[in-house]
């Protein structure tokens, strides 16, 4: 009995004195564990000890705009750096230096310093010197930094890839958007200018369809539109611009609808502008995926016979241009 308990006693000091490993929210820093230096330039060696670089974000030091703005390390040999990881109660600048001391790289983003973030860099090479310094310039003020690490791969989360083929259509003070899905994306955010290439305004976010009309037009404008995709981890790129004037619909009088088909082959229509109007709506929401593949014709007017009745359907991929030409039914 008494070896039992002797054996018991032993197990239990060595499991409660051998270190317990802990899944690292670094994983593959190259500051890991590393001894930082901190003061007002790459001189200064008051060393933080690993009080940032632990990978427990419970431990820290305190960064002030006019004493210690700064913490920074040299490594023994060059390194390559392609993110950076930081969590702060206010924002941190990054910066990159050679052997000599000349800045490589340096980037001030707009960081909450609520959450440990991960960005991406330029790839960087010949990396020797590392600083991140804070972005607080109230000297009574004091940036908490809990952790850093730079990293030799890219670990910050991508935002999704821009959408593409955005296309725009005009009609009567409205403008039909149409753009293909985005992998990844939660929503969109729909950008409209008066001049080609921007700058762009946002007329409205988070839609979360792949369609959207704009009705805040005005017809015989040309509007210019770029759309973005938003997810988790972001904003995409822009799309591709598209253009669409808006245009009234021609309330009277007719017209010779001349459709070119992919066979080359032409038909000419002879119809009232309402005819004419309403081919043009159903056109343009086939264009954007809505309604039917066919348009019907009346026949009445264009071609005689013993008939009552004659419709002729037009295929809308069949279509290969089309044209109207007005005339005065006087």
């Amino acid at each position: 009995m008494k070896k039992l308990l002797s054996l018991l006693l032993i197990l239990f000091f060595v499991i409660t004195t051998i270190p317990m490993n802990t899944a690292s929210a670094y994983d593959g820093g190259l500051l890991n564990g590393k001894i930082m230096n901190r003061g007002n330039g790459l001189d200064i060696t008051q060393a933080t000890q690993t009080l940032i670089t632990d990978n427990n974000e419970s431990t820290s030091i305190g960064l002030n705009a006019s004493a210690i703005p700064m913490v920074w390390y040299k490594f023994d040999s060059p390194v390559s750096v392609s993110s950076y990881k930081v969590k702060s109660t206010a924002g941190i600048a990054l910066t990159l230096y050679d052997a000599n001391k000349k800045v490589l790289y340096t980037t001030s983003p707009d960081y909450p310093g609520n959450i440990g973030t991960a960005y991406s860099v330029t790839p960087t090479d010949a990396v020797t010197y590392v600083s991140f310094n804070t972005l607080l310039t109230d000297p009574t003020k004091t940036n908490t930094v809990y952790e850093v690490d730079i990293f030799s791969t890219d670990i910050a989360p991508k935002p999704p890839e821009a959408p593409l083929n955005l296309e725009a259509n005009g009609g009567n003070a409205q403008v039909l958007l149409n753009w293909k899905t985005t992998s990844e994306a939660n929503s969109y955010n729909i950008k409209r200018s008066l001049t080609l290439g921007g700058p762009y305004t946002m007329i409205i976010s988070n839609v979360t369809k792949t369609t959207y009309t704009d009705t805040a037009v005005n017809n015989g404008i040309t509007y210019y539109y770029i759309v973005t995709a938003i997810s988790a981890n972001g904003e995409s790129k822009n799309s591709n611009e598209a253009s669409a004037t808006p245009i009234a619909p021609i309330e009277s009088g007719r017209a010779i609808l001349t459709v070119k088909l992919i066979t080359d082959l032409e038909k000419e229509f002879d119809l009232s502008m309402e005819e004419i109007n309403s081919f043009l709506e159903w056109y343009d929401a086939r264009d954007a995926g809505t309604g039917p593949s066919k348009f019907a014709i009346n026949k009445d007017n264009n071609i005689k016979g013993p008939f009552s009745k004659r419709t002729e359907f037009v295929i809308f991929d069949k279509i290969l241009t089309f044209s109207v030409d007005e005339y005065s039914a006087e």
